[in-house]
């Protein structure tokens, strides 16, 4: 690996792990280059600002959740689908330090374009994985013959339901739980499996992420 190659992987790592522990807008620059320990002219070398930096950790955290994904153990059935769609969600357990990050910027520009970020890059990741799972199934006629561009449609408003949870917190909860409801159910209409065959994300996981999440935002909004 290259020197520039070492120093940027340097700036990411240690820039994720002050931005977890203490949020994005409690580090700043120079907390950055101190951990590092260079200046700010090889900052600049490698990064824009301190947000590309943040966005760089959106794309990598969804880098790795589809590593986790791939990494689950392998099923061709129903399960590998449900998997899918698990993995894709910036919501889980794994991910729940980054949504404290992501929900300490709600209402600001930089958490309009880190919440974009975090779900392009899931679509970029999983769609055309979703394709191939979803195409396996119908050799195996475990799922309908819906066509890529409504699935790619229903991926959108499945996508839409993560930026909902990351603008409300736990603010919401019952709404939260009639659009998990919900996204379930459109993903079983129209891929045509029985109602309950998927799962996707616990309720209970998603209310603890948020819950979890909003404290540590909180808490770092008054540190």
């Amino acid at each position: 690996m290259r020197k520039g190659q070492i120093r940027r992987d340097q700036f990411l790592s240690v820039s994720e792990r002050l931005f977890l522990t203490r949020g994005y807008q409690a580090t700043s620059l120079q907390d950055i280059l101190d951990e590092v320990g260079c200046t700010k002219g090889s900052f600049y070398h490698h990064f824009d600002s301190k947000f590309e930096v943040l966005d760089e950790i959106a794309l990598q955290r969804a880098q790795r959740a589809f590593a986790d994904y791939q990494a689950a153990p392998e099923a061709n059935d129903i399960a590998r689908l449900d998997a899918l769609l698990y993995h894709a969600l910036p919501l889980r357990q794994a991910e729940r330090d980054f949504v404290a990050v992501v929900l300490a910027l709600n209402q600001t520009p930089e958490g309009t374009l880190i919440i974009n970020r975090l779900l392009v890059s899931r679509r970029q990741l999983f769609l055309p994985e979703l394709e191939r799972v979803l195409e396996a199934l119908r050799e195996q006629d475990l799922v309908g013959s819906a066509s890529m561009q409504v699935v790619a449609l229903v991926w959108e408003a499945f996508m839409a339901f993560s930026t909902n949870a990351l603008a409300q917190g736990v603010n919401a909860p019952d709404t939260l739980l009639s659009s998990l409801r919900a996204a379930r159910f459109m993903w079983e209409r129209v891929l045509d499996v029985p109602y309950g065959s998927l799962h996707i994300l616990p309720y209970e996981e998603l209310m603890s992420v948020l819950t979890y999440a909003s404290d540590k935002a909180a808490a770092s909004a008054t540190a």
